[in-house]
């Protein structure tokens, strides 16, 4: 019986080592980013909100674990804008928000991504993952808004990169790229009077007298 070959066996260790501390990831900024976000203290008058969930990646729902871990992510981020008086799953509230997240990649990213791991990293490779969410907002005092808003994560693979490992890790720019969506959302909720008004607003917003300047506004359209 051939023994196995050692060089080899170090060679591919080598390779999955190097393509795993050489990865890391950049934020889209589709979105602009509030990495400030000031938490709402001691304003009254703040609605309560039920909410639900989901989330694919592809044309796929997510396994219900990482769904799970999804929602409490958005929950919390509601939660600790500090705009809501309660925010709790499937149960009646001010405002019923519902939630969806479409995670997408491009199949095309694979052959970069073999050559880059025959490579031991040498041959760049990068692959673009797009966060897409849909929020449905409806007031129990009537109006319903829709809300779009999206931003990508790229992920690079490359020997250099390993000096950027401690600031880039793919799974928290991820993190980071999905509450800039949530606070995004919270601060156009308020521009659109549907959260109290003191508190943080976008750089550059610009109002219209009775237009909701980032949400359809259903109400009028019914």
């Amino acid at each position: 019986m051939k023994k196995p070959n050692f060089a080899c066996m170090l060679m591919s260790v080598a390779a999955i080592i190097l393509l795993t501390t050489g990865c890391v990831s950049f934020r889209g900024k589709e979105l602009p980013a509030i990495d400030d976000f000031t938490v709402l203290v001691g304003v009254d008058g703040k609605p309560s909100a039920s909410y639900s969930f989901s989330a694919t990646i592809g044309s796929e729902a997510v396994l219900e674990g990482e769904r799970i871990n999804l929602e409490q992510e958005f929950a919390g981020a509601l939660r600790e804008s500090g705009y809501f008086a309660a925010v709790t799953p499937h149960r009646e509230g001010d405002l019923d928000v519902r939630a969806h997240l479409a995670v997408s990649g491009d199949s095309a990213d694979v052959i970069p991504a073999a050559l880059s791991f025959v490579s031991l990293g040498m041959i760049p490779s990068w692959a673009t993952d797009r966060y897409e969410v849909v929020v449905t907002v409806t007031a129990r005092t009537g109006g319903e808004y829709i809300y779009r808003l999206s931003d990508t994560t790229t992920t690079v693979r490359w020997l250099p990169m390993i000096i950027l490992v401690p600031f880039k890790k793919p799974d928290e720019v991820a993190r980071l790229v999905r509450m800039n969506i949530w606070r995004t959302l919270v601060i156009r909720m308020q521009e659109d009077g549907l959260l109290p008004t003191s508190g943080p607003v976008s750089p550059g917003a610009v109002h219209q007298a009775g237009v909701a300047p980032h949400a359809v506004n259903l109400r009028n359209t019914l």
